[in-house]
């Protein structure tokens, strides 16, 4: 059996083609994989507690923007819904958390009052805490404070609608 070298020739040189423009087509991504994507198990709480009381209050963002707030004695204990954030308020907090480079925080201090801010995202929870009135003399607080506030401001929002 003899082989004609041009067939060949030709198959590699298809190959080639068919392997270059494979190459060069559009990827499927899974929906989620673009980080300007909404995690569908997004949740945000912040708030603060302790104290002598030992009561913690504040608020909990979901990703379909349902906002509750809530209190008593451990963080989104009794939540009741007050609104709805819309998508794109949804994405510009999503892009604040990100911004914030949230999941490679490292903090985990507290004081009389600490301040919490908890996020899950993909598959992924982080959780970061400290203490609420002496914010300003932690560095390392301050992207966390900001992203806090921005939140803060979102859930203010609502309750002026």
């Amino acid at each position: 059996m003899r082989f004609n070298a041009s067939i060949l020739q030709n198959g590699l040189g298809l190959l080639m083609i068919a392997l270059l423009a494979f190459a060069c087509s559009k990827t499927n991504k899974p929906a989620g994989s673009n980080s300007q994507d909404i995690p569908a198990d997004l949740q945000i709480q912040f708030g603060e507690g302790g104290g002598f009381t030992g009561m913690w209050q504040g608020y909990t963002i979901q990703a379909d923007g349902t906002v509750s707030t809530w209190q008593g004695r451990t963080v989104g204990d009794k939540p009741e819904v007050i609104g709805k954030l819309s998508s794109e308020q949804l994405q510009a907090l999503w892009r604040e958390v990100q911004s914030a480079d949230f999941f490679a925080q490292s903090l985990s201090e507290t004081g009389n009052m600490t301040a919490i801010l908890q996020v899950t995202a993909n598959k992924k929870q982080h959780v970061v805490k400290w203490p609420a009135a002496s914010a300003q003399a932690l560095p390392q607080a301050a992207s966390l404070q900001q992203l806090q506030s921005f939140c803060q401001k979102l859930v203010d929002s609502l309750e002026k609608e």
